[in-house]
């Protein structure tokens, strides 16, 4: 949250976010594949972060659209259910970012989906 606070433009704070969160995600899955066994071993663990992680980012995410929304650069009515999407959009991305690529593929990935995303919500 420290990295992006000073980040006034809410499409920039998305796609810094989101390349953040999938260098995160990769570095996980990488650890992942060194342990794989240690998945099953401590998955209570696992799933208690993961879950954590998960409400928290719902959070960041609700304050960027109540902040692109309150300059009037969002145009969102129902700020619950865009979050919602939000994450599953971002969920939904994770396989193609994490998994698939990486370096120069994955930020250019990254740069697409956030202004699908931004103008899909962006006020006209």
């Amino acid at each position: 949250e420290q990295i992006l606070s000073g980040i006034d433009d809410s499409q920039q704070k998305f796609y810094e976010y989101l390349l953040l969160r999938m260098k995160i995600l990769k570095r996980l899955v990488e650890l992942y594949y060194i342990e794989p066994n240690g998945y099953f071993e401590h998955f209570a663990f696992i799933e208690k972060i993961r879950h954590d992680y998960d409400e928290a980012e719902k959070n960041y995410i609700r304050r960027i659209l109540e902040y692109g929304n309150a300059k009037g650069v969002f145009a969102i009515k129902d700020l619950s259910r865009t979050v919602d999407a939000v994450i599953a959009a971002f969920k939904g991305y994770e396989y193609l970012c994490v998994i698939e690529d990486s370096g120069a593929k994955m930020d250019e990935k990254l740069k697409t989906f956030t202004e699908l995303l931004y103008f899909g919500i962006a006020r006209r």
